[in-house]
């Protein structure tokens, strides 16, 4: 967990040895408990153990701050920085195994914008046979693709240059790459430095540029797209459609055709003169309108007599 924060900008979440050794989030069930911590000459580093309070389960974890690095701005030297970055890189915090790192600073596209930005140049340096092809503003218009506005400044951009050649000459794996750059470009010195800015600012200007052409064109493409799909919906639906009209005609039709039909007549077994005749009836397609006739037969009746006694009162 890397937190390169200057500024208290954020509620302490882990125990201030100084004032209590264990720090509980009884909403997610969750403690921290303090281990160690190791004073270096520009940043600290604690240990800690984060535990599962239902589990039990327990995993280490350590941290980074108090990193001196002024908000939308860059440390004067890269040295520091790349001493961290090798802390890091040696505890294994970038290891797969362990899970990916935190990184986060204030809005969490300046400082740590530059931290990834390096350390991403500094791994392909370490794992290509071809530095040439390497190309920071790709690289860094790549990552913007996916965390927006990463290097918010010239100065960030012109010190993650700084960083990268530093690096090459510090770190053994990649003394092979240690001709690749032309420190002279980036000695400080106040002559060039606002030709410098204004060269590193354009080059901003150029990522913005792009990132903003290539989402016109994502958007165009995706436009394109939706207009096929588009058509090929309406004439699957049209096909649908027509499909479902043609069905509903079908059985139109055949209703129709039922209704036309003369019914037919009716067994001759039904008029015989026995004593099955009524239980022949019940039992075939003719019973319901057998029943419906003998409803109304009696309702009829009941009606009947009603009306011949009120006719018999009234006279």
């Amino acid at each position: 967990m890397n937190v390169l924060c200057n500024n208290n900008k954020c509620w302490l979440y882990y125990p201030d040895y100084e004032n209590d050794s264990e720090l509980c989030f009884d909403e997610v069930d969750l403690k921290v408990t303090f281990v160690s911590e190791k004073q270096e000459d520009h940043y600290t580093q604690r240990r800690f153990e984060l535990t599962n309070l239902l589990t039990g389960e327990a995993r280490p974890i350590i941290h980074w701050s108090d990193f001196d690095w002024p908000d939308h701005g860059a440390p004067s030297s890269p040295e520091p920085f790349l001493q961290l970055l090798c802390d890091v890189r040696h505890c294994g915090a970038f290891d797969s195994r362990f899970g990916a790192p935190i990184l986060h600073c204030s809005a969490g596209i300046g400082r740590s914008g530059t931290f990834v930005l390096v350390d991403s140049i500094l791994k392909m340096l370490a794992h290509t046979d071809n530095p040439n092809d390497i190309s920071l503003i790709e690289v860094l218009a790549h990552i913007r693709t996916q965390r927006h506005g990463l290097i918010q400044t010239a100065e960030q951009l012109r010190f993650s240059y700084m960083a990268i050649v530093a690096g090459l000459k510090e770190l053994d794996e990649m003394e092979q790459s240690e001709d690749l750059f032309d420190e002279s470009d980036f000695d400080g010195s106040t002559e060039s430095e606002n030709e410098d800015d204004t060269k590193l600012s354009t080059s901003l200007e150029n990522i913005n540029y792009e990132l903003k052409k290539r989402a016109e064109l994502r958007k165009n493409n995706s436009h394109s797209l939706q207009t096929t799909n588009d058509a090929e919906t309406s004439l699957r639906l049209r096909d649908e459609r027509l499909k479902r009209n043609e069905g509903i005609k079908k059985k139109i039709d055949e209703m129709k055709a039922k209704l036309d039909e003369k019914p037919s007549s009716l067994p001759s077994s039904l008029f015989n003169n026995n004593n099955s005749s009524i239980l022949t009836i019940l039992m075939t397609k003719y019973r319901r309108h057998f029943f419906i006739g003998l409803i109304a037969l009696v309702t009829g009746s009941v009606f009947l007599y009603k009306f011949v006694r009120i006719n018999d009162r009234t006279h």
